[in-house]
């Protein structure tokens, strides 16, 4: 059983593993990076680098077959030589790590994949080698349903099984998906496109969106979410690319490390707040309540009046009958006019809206010059 971090070669129960030829595993190599939704310079390195494995590999064989010839040529002239046995030999390439359910298992299941082709693995043994990189859940899962022969078969099930997506919700991943200004733009472009892509294979035959149309979907998409300037050149070219999407938004978007949507949200959060303060503040008491609290005022300072009787003031006040001028009223509401309400033909003594009339049932009071 190979390590989890390794590949051990087939062992003499397994034919033994030939040379790969470069041509097709750069062909494979470049139907798995156009699956996965990668393009340009994204695609171009996903294939270089499962033609290097290949290489590598290749030149591993060849070691081992000199080694061997060697070994055989010492054994004829008598010679003590190690011998070198092709069961024994370590290739490392890394696998994915054990799934735990924290990442998407479709995406999980093509680096596993992909992998597995770089190694040289058939479809029989990477169904035979699958549940060693299923973890707790996941591996009982693999245990009771997968075939264990047929790698794409077992990929149908465990997909059914521990991950099923209505379309609908499908549907609804693209639609959630955002772009905040941080994240790699061709990573989330590839991401959006798997996501539609898969959507649309679940939909029926008839009904399917042409790849032209998913196209135009993306490119919205992402016009919905970039500023402004950028907005208008991508409507303006319409770029089919994902290369010519990067440029505009980046020729666009200098300031590349700003959230641009994070900003927008931050704005609206603080706007929502000053409103609310400011309405808090500004907000007017009602009539009944701002006359009540009016009320208990004067008759506070009518009861500090109240307790210095024997002494005489020259005038009271118009609002309040304090001892202090009418202008220096604490309840003063206007600063011209009548001091009470604002109007312009009375003053504060004579104002129909008296507290001191209502507290005292006095609707006479003279007036004096002035409020």
């Amino acid at each position: 059983m190979p390590a989890e971090s390794g590949y051990s070669t087939p062992t003499s129960s397994v034919p033994s593993p030939q040379k790969q030829d470069l041509d097709v595993v750069r062909q494979q190599a470049g139907i798995a990076a156009s699956e996965a939704g990668l393009e340009g310079t994204a695609r171009e390195l996903a294939i270089n680098q499962a033609v290097t494995n290949a290489e590598a590999f290749n030149s591993l064989l060849d070691y081992i077959s000199a080694g061997i010839k060697t070994s055989s040529g010492a054994e004829s002239s008598n010679q003590v030589r190690p011998s070198v046995r092709r069961e024994d030999v370590r290739v490392s390439i890394q696998m994915p790590e054990r799934y735990t359910g924290s990442t998407d298992l479709s995406s999980w299941l093509r680096r596993y994949e992909n992998t597995a082709n770089s190694a040289g693995w058939d479809s029989r043994t990477k169904a035979e080698r699958l549940g060693t990189y299923l973890a707790d859940d996941y591996y009982e899962s693999w245990d009771a349903y997968a075939t264990k022969t047929d790698f794409a078969q077992d990929c149908k099930i465990m997909l059914n099984v521990l991950a099923r997506c209505p379309t609908d919700a499908t549907l609804e991943r693209f639609q959630q998906l955002t772009w905040n200004g941080e994240t790699n733009l061709a990573v989330f472009l590839a991401r959006a496109k798997r996501i539609l892509s898969e959507y649309n294979s679940k939909l029926p035959s008839d009904r399917q969106l042409s790849q032209a149309s998913m196209d135009e979907m993306i490119l919205d998409k992402l016009i919905s979410m970039v500023p402004g300037a950028a907005k208008a050149e991508l409507r303006r070219q319409r770029p089919s690319k994902v290369e010519d999407m990067v440029n505009i938004v980046s020729d666009y978007s200098p300031e590349a490390g700003v959230a641009t949507s994070t900003l927008q949200q931050l704005e609206k959060r603080l706007d929502s707040k000053l409103q609310k303060v400011l309405a808090a503040v500004s907000r007017p008491l009602s009539e009944s309540g701002q006359l009540e609290k009016l009320q208990q005022q004067v008759q506070a300072l009518q009861q500090r009046g109240n307790g210095s009787k024997g002494r005489s003031f020259q005038r009271k006040c118009g609002i309040c009958l304090g001892s202090h001028m009418t202008k220096d009223c604490p309840l003063k509401q206007f600063d011209s006019g009548c001091y009470l309400c604002g109007g312009s033909d009375h003053i504060a003594r004579n104002c129909p809206k008296s507290l001191t009339k209502k507290s005292s049932g006095d609707s006479s009071r003279p007036s004096a010059s002035g409020n």
